[in-house]
């Protein structure tokens, strides 16, 4: 008789804590449903975060990702005939930043700009990235070199504008950036990698300029091009 009751105990339990599992199983569904409008979607490749793909400091894509990024965007540019943009992006003194403020600053002046950039850029094609140290790079699909112009010149305001404290960096003494700038047209052949070395040029020269300021690759005479987009 006891083991008996006892075996029909632990059956019961098994009922239950099974029912308990399918309730919240149903729950959960819901709570997705809600989520996503109904619409199940599954954990794949594409769908979930590769950590592999993301710098951990600035929480955007790190330069692999990019390389990635720019390579398919690339092929379908060639394929659609459509231009494509890429900014390359440094940070002005930022070597003297850490050594004014010390490294744990350096790394919040990175998050700040990071997100400073990222947040100026509007459309879902468009991807930025940390490309290394103080550097960052935007890939614009779809877009000729005079919107990628003013998209820079709004990035380098908005961070200008926010006023981070930079005693070493005369004249303003606020972090401000350089930008360079190159572009291919819709019939344009160029590989990504000159596009590359052309945007990495111009940042050069802006640098090279007087910091704080856009330049633009003149692909013309395969030389940066005097633009006169620089600060105020």
């Amino acid at each position: 008789m006891f083991q008996h009751y006892e075996s029909e105990r632990t059956h019961n339990d098994l009922i239950l804590n099974t029912t308990r599992v399918l309730f919240d199983n149903i729950v959960l569904t819901r709570k997705w449903n809600a989520m996503h409008g109904g619409v199940y979607v599954p954990v794949t490749k594409e769908t979930q975060p590769n950590p592999y793909l993301n710098d951990p400091l600035t929480d955007i894509p790190n330069r692999r990702a990019f390389m990635e990024r720019i390579e398919s965007e690339f092929k379908r540019s060639a394929r659609e005939k459509r231009p494509i943009s890429v900014i390359m992006i440094d940070i002005d003194h930022f070597k003297l930043y850490n050594d004014a403020y010390g490294h744990a600053a350096g790394d919040e002046c990175l998050k700040i700009a990071a997100q400073a950039i990222k947040n100026t850029l509007k459309r879902p094609a468009d991807f930025c990235a940390r490309y290394g140290g103080e550097e960052f790079v935007i890939l614009l699909p779809d877009t000729a070199l005079d919107a990628a112009c003013l998209l820079a010149e709004n990035i380098r305001s908005n961070v200008e504008t926010m006023k981070l404290p930079h005693k070493e960096s005369p004249p303003l003494y606020v972090v401000t950036i350089s930008l360079g700038i190159a572009a291919t047209a819709g019939s344009s052949t160029a590989t990504y990698e000159t596009v590359l070395r052309q945007s990495d040029q111009a940042l050069y020269m802006a640098k090279q300029n007087g910091r704080n300021r856009v330049e633009i690759f003149d692909i013309m005479h395969d030389a940066p091009a005097d633009n006169g987009l620089a600060n105020g």
